[in-house]
């Protein structure tokens, strides 16, 4: 299964995290009850041992076939419910299924996990400490504070490029919080500080060149991402990977 059709599953019902993936083979024809009972009993046993060896061999193949892909593999409890998967080179990472099915906030911090329709993925860090050298070169604009986010995007398994447009946080009263690349924080903050100081100016330009970051297809890169102070408790992460072409959907990840 691909891992952006098993996102849109958590994000769009968290009830359906919580149920069963894939087939168990019931609907397969049952054998012929019409022999003696313990001939039955005897051909059912065979046929049970002869479904079991062809599932195993099933489930082999399915896996070695999602990772000769380079597809993620599902990570489920006993009971056959989705409670995690594999992000970039095998780690795993597991859903917050208390947090999906309370509904309740997060704090800012929290890392989410999202999938782009183009076969990419990310981890999107909600809130990271601040870089000093784009702290030093906002307060020489005396510009306003700002937070910053951080997004791990493998995009190894992308046909299409990944350029995290937007990021939108919310908060219990609805209030929306939108980050987009810190390279547009620095050359507004380049643009306030004006070019009389030709140091400072070229040193803004080569900030915003540095932060100006783009994910290819078969490519994993680092996103640092700016915008509005975060309150101490948020309830929803949305991420735009692809531009205004996609919106995502993203999953608490329990840490």
């Amino acid at each position: 299964m691909k891992r952006t059709v098993r996102l849109l599953a958590l994000a769009a019902a968290p009830v359906l995290l919580l149920a069963a993936c894939g087939s168990s083979g019931a609907d397969e024809a049952s054998p012929s009850t019409e022999a003696p009972a313990a001939e039955s009993t005897s051909e059912e046993a065979t046929t049970e041992a002869a479904a079991a060896v062809d599932e195993a061999e099933d489930d082999v193949d399915a896996d070695s076939a999602a990772s000769d892909a380079g597809g993620a593999m599902d990570i489920t409890d006993e009971a056959g419910n989705l409670i995690g998967t594999e992000f970039g080179d095998g780690e795993q990472i597991m859903f917050d299924t208390d947090l999906l099915a309370s509904g309740g906030p997060m704090a800012p911090g929290t890392r989410v996990y999202g999938a782009s329709e183009n076969g990419g993925d990310f981890i999107v860090t909600t809130k990271v400490d601040p870089i000093q050298e784009l702290e030093d070169y906002r307060e020489e604009a005396g510009a306003e504070p700002v937070g910053y986010m951080t997004v791990d995007a493998d995009n190894r398994d992308g046909t299409e490029n990944m350029n995290m447009y937007e990021i939108r946080v919310y908060d219990e009263a609805g209030n929306e919080y939108a980050y987009s690349g810190v390279s547009d924080y620095v050359d507004e903050w380049r643009d306030a500080l004006g070019s009389d100081d030709v140091d400072l100016y070229n040193e803004g330009v080569e900030l915003s060149n540095e932060y100006s970051t783009m994910a290819h297809p078969m490519q994993r890169e680092t996103f640092v991402l700016a915008g509005p102070v975060l309150p101490d408790e948020i309830v929803g992460v949305i991420v735009m990977p692809r531009g205004v072409f996609e919106t995502t959907t993203t999953v608490p990840l329990k840490d």
